[in-house]
């Protein structure tokens, strides 16, 4: 049992996988297609397959609002049959309070709007 309600929200975002060994310099940023998201996670939908275990930097760029920039690492991997395309579970990682709060209060903000 999920320990966040999910909130569908379709909405661009993009990630970079970070090494593993060094954090400085992030693999080129991919576009993706955020399908819903919780304070403990989210999940996306991409072209490329990410090994589950992966590091990943997300920036989410909601309308009118900053741009958010969390930490999670992918915890589910889906294939659609014949499409090329994968469903990624991400579980944030989060390495500080602001990131934390960030994505609390966009959380509230999707809550007011459904």
């Amino acid at each position: 049992k999920r320990e966040f309600n999910r909130i569908p929200e379709n909405l661009p975002i993009q990630y970079a996988i970070i090494p593993a060994l060094n954090t400085k310099n992030l693999e080129s940023y991919e576009k993706a297609r955020m399908e819903n998201i919780s304070e403990g996670g989210m999940l996306f939908e991409s072209t490329e397959l990410i090994p589950i275990g992966s590091v990943l930097q997300i920036e989410i760029r909601p309308s009118g609002a900053e741009v958010l920039k969390v930490t999670g690492k992918v915890v589910r991997l889906e294939e659609f049959e014949n499409e090329k395309k994968f469903e990624i579970g991400v579980m944030f990682t989060h390495h500080d309070e602001n990131e934390t709060r960030t994505i609390i209060r966009y959380i509230q903000r999707l809550n007011e709007k459904s």
